[in-house]
């Protein structure tokens, strides 16, 4: 089933839903504020969660870069499921722009096989391992739409075992922000989603 017929079928069944309901799943996938970043000094690497043409993510990214809030910059995504490209994986976009706007080439590290968020995690901290890093001493910005910022916090937390330091910066989607979401059948759908991988990651 596509996206946008799932969207308006599971969209459409979401708006019937009582407020105090909708309020319970708006506060399982937001957090209260979009960002946190280090107070002193800047963390090791801004991770950035790909998603096919989201250029929003990686701006963010650069932007933490650029002010000396991350030393580097790791961009992750193959080709997932909703990719309409199918032959260039998202990462390799993402880099490909943050590069022209002027990111140099030595801060800037490529993972270009995870389909999901969990292969983003497990390929990322694989990658640079192999590159030398002991991943649970490394500080994170995790860089990603705000509605997806929750599930990917504890993907990361986990995989490093709770010990490495992680922080924080949210995008907007067009449609899924806390102030948007309930608007469209496609903003339902992408919370709604969001929350039951929240709940089962």
């Amino acid at each position: 089933m596509k996206l946008q017929t799932c969207a308006a079928v599971f969209g459409g069944l979401v708006k019937i839903l009582p407020d105090d309901v909708l309020g319970k799943i708006e506060e399982s996938v937001f957090f209260s504020s979009p960002e946190l970043l280090p107070k002193e000094g800047a963390a090791d690497i801004a991770f950035v969660f790909g998603a096919e043409n989201d250029f929003a993510r990686v701006r963010k990214a650069y932007e933490l870069y650029q002010a000396g809030v991350v030393k580097k910059v790791l961009i992750s995504g193959g080709v997932g499921k909703y990719n309409t490209l199918r032959d260039r994986p998202e990462a390799a976009a993402l880099a490909a722009q943050i590069l022209e706007w002027g990111m140099k080439y030595r801060d800037l590290i490529v993972e270009e096989q995870a389909r999901n968020s969990y292969e983003n995690v497990a390929n990322s901290l694989a990658l640079l391992r192999e590159r030398g890093y002991a991943v649970e001493e490394l500080s994170y910005v995790v860089v990603t739409s705000d509605f997806h910022l929750r599930r990917c916090m504890i993907i990361l937390r986990r995989a490093v075992k709770y010990r490495a330091r992680i922080y924080y910066a949210g995008t907007e989607h067009p449609v899924a922000t806390k102030e948007k979401w309930r608007q469209s059948d496609l903003g339902r759908f992408l919370v709604c989603k969001e929350a039951l991988q929240v709940r089962n990651v």
